[in-house]
């Protein structure tokens, strides 16, 4: 009795170790999350290049109309105070063409200070999203990596503890194997529970000492009066 009580113990630990071990697998983060992120942050950095290089290109249309405005501003002046001109009316012409030229020349100039400002914030911008992107993929590859190496690590100590199963079971006589999985199937996983200082480990309920001192010399299982599982002592093995 003892030996196939120590036996279904040690059963319990293997399959309890596996189910441990197949819930941690279950909720090991594969990285999908992290990844998401990231993805989110890069379509945000394209967007803000793309926001920054529309605002160059009007920051470079501007310039080039502004030295195109000059340009025609300095030969307007040139020709009207050059001394080729006579005609009071082709004169009157060239002073508004000139003032209109140097408003224009004005208003151009403060709407490429404010395209400067903004080419400023947006390459900030730029920055800060790069950044993020930078934080956020070395993350998701920290994530990935981890997930890699610990399903790895799950699946080896699973494989191992099934083969020790596999090795334990034809050590078993079958009445106990089909106590075990009746009792298992019923409470939660757990059919066997350890008595430390007269305690159940599985419910916490105390053990009476009389029935502890019965467990290793019972011809029959002794169950925990409150959890109904198969009580053990963990190292009493008579054959230890």
């Amino acid at each position: 009795m003892s030996r196939d009580l120590a036996l279904l113990y040690k059963l319990q630990a293997i399959d309890t170790g596996i189910a441990e071990r197949k819930r941690a697998l279950a909720k090991l983060d594969n990285g999908a999350t992290a990844r998401a992120d990231l993805s989110a942050a890069e379509a945000e950095l394209e967007e803000a290049r793309k926001k920054l290089q529309q605002t160059r290109t009007t920051l470079q249309d501007k310039e080039l109309r502004l030295a195109s405005t000059e340009e025609q501003r300095k030969q307007k002046h040139d020709r009207c105070y050059g001394g080729t001109v006579s005609d009071p009316k082709e004169l009157r012409a060239l002073e508004m063409k000139i003032e209109e030229l140097t408003s224009l020349k004005g208003k151009l100039e403060e709407e490429l200070l404010l395209l400067m400002d903004r080419a400023e914030e947006e390459e900030q911008a730029v920055q800060k999203a790069e950044d993020v992107v930078r934080r956020l993929r070395a993350h998701a590859e920290d994530v990935e990596a981890h997930f890699s190496m610990e399903t790895k690590r799950l699946k080896q100590e699973i494989a191992d503890l099934e083969e020790q199963r596999k090795n334990l079971l034809p050590q078993i006589s079958s009445e106990r194997l089909k106590m075990y999985d009746t009792l298992r199937e019923r409470l939660g996983g757990v059919a066997v529970a350890a008595v430390v200082d007269f305690t159940c480990t599985a419910c916490h309920t105390a053990v009476p000492r009389d029935q502890a001192e019965r467990i290793l010399t019972s011809t029959t299982p002794i169950r925990c009066e409150n959890c109904k599982r198969i009580l053990w002592i963990p190292g009493a093995d008579s054959e230890d």
